[in-house]
């Protein structure tokens, strides 16, 4: 039992040793990076247009009660 343990020592020595010894690799993954343009032009909002869902105007308020049969 000894000498098996004593050949298990040698042998991670040696594979410690073998492994400092290797020569060591780097894998490098390149990637572009993009960058955002500057002075964006701000898209005015159309003010004819009504805002999504919450408030409705009077008209189509009407429109919608008239097409379900409420008026």
């Amino acid at each position: 039992m000894t000498d098996q343990k004593e050949q298990w020592k040698k042998d991670s020595e040696q594979l410690k040793e073998d492994m400092n010894n290797r020569k060591k690799i780097v894998k490098k993954r390149e990637v572009q990076i993009k960058v955002g343009k500057t002075g964006r032009q701000h898209v005015p909002i159309k003010n004819n247009v009504p805002p999504p869902g919450g408030m409705s105007s009077p008209f189509t308020d009407e429109q919608r009660r008239r097409e379900l049969g409420l008026l």
